[in-house]
């Protein structure tokens, strides 16, 4: 449950019956959270001649798409299937979840940044008390966090990184991270992909960043992410 009673009002579209819970403004962690994870994760099907522009958002870990329809949009159909890249010639071998928002939404979409292509997006509106839950769902959707200990010299090494291909997006997180946490921070193109890599490796830098992130936390996370950080500073602090 989310930190404030749900409130579903009834929508019909088509001739159906659908319960929504949209908001006009992200006050709650897990409305912020939300908006995070589609920064990174949301897909966009666009707008058609009758149809208006529409997120959806997909991912392996089922009970996080799970949370999203429960809470936002129970009345939808969550699809889930393995998914082909005929393009690539890739199958991957893990299930992924996927649930589209409905066009009811996408007003508040486009209030935050999101109702357009990655390359284009970027955010708006969001509250200095709500970034840590934003950063978070943007760090669980498009983030990685990776380290250990360096065998010739016992020394403890860690890498922090958001991937994402709207350069504009990052480089003003790159300016909230100067500005509000005191972290400087990188971006470089990532090796042949359409993207960029925001980064650091200053270990007590990350440590700053994950104990902000995870201060306060909305009821929804990526679990597997949370423990490895926690991990992480644990041995840091050691």
């Amino acid at each position: 449950m989310m930190e404030n009673e749900l409130k579903f009002k009834e929508y019909i579209i088509n001739g159906k019956t659908y319960r929504m819970n949209i908001f006009e403004t992200a006050k709650t962690r897990e409305d912020n959270y939300l908006i995070g994870y589609l920064l990174g994760d949301g897909g966009i099907n666009p707008e058609t001649h009758k149809r208006n522009a529409r997120l959806f958002v997909s991912s392996t870990e089922k009970y996080i798409i799970d949370f999203f329809k429960n809470n936002y949009c129970p009345d939808v159909i969550m699809d889930s299937r393995i998914p082909i890249n005929k393009t690539r010639n890739i199958v991957s071998k893990i299930e992924s979840h996927k649930i589209n928002f409905s066009s009811k939404f996408s007003n508040v979409f486009k209030k935050y940044g999101l109702l357009s292509k990655k390359i284009d997006r970027t955010y708006h509106n969001i509250k200095k008390d709500n970034m840590n839950c934003f950063l978070l769902g943007l760090f669980d959707a498009d983030g990685h966090i990776s380290w250990g200990r360096r065998k010739d010299r016992n020394r403890l090494w860690c890498n922090y990184g958001i991937t994402h291909p709207s350069l504009k997006m990052l480089t003003k997180l790159q300016r909230f991270f100067s500005d509000e946490l005191g972290i400087s921070t990188y971006i470089s193109p990532k090796p042949n992909e359409n993207c960029y890599v925001f980064r650091t490796s200053r270990r007590e830098d990350i440590v700053t960043i994950l104990e902000y992130m995870y201060v306060d936390t909305p009821v929804i996370f990526n679990k597997t992410k949370y423990e490895n950080s926690m991990r992480y500073i644990k041995e840091y602090n050691k």
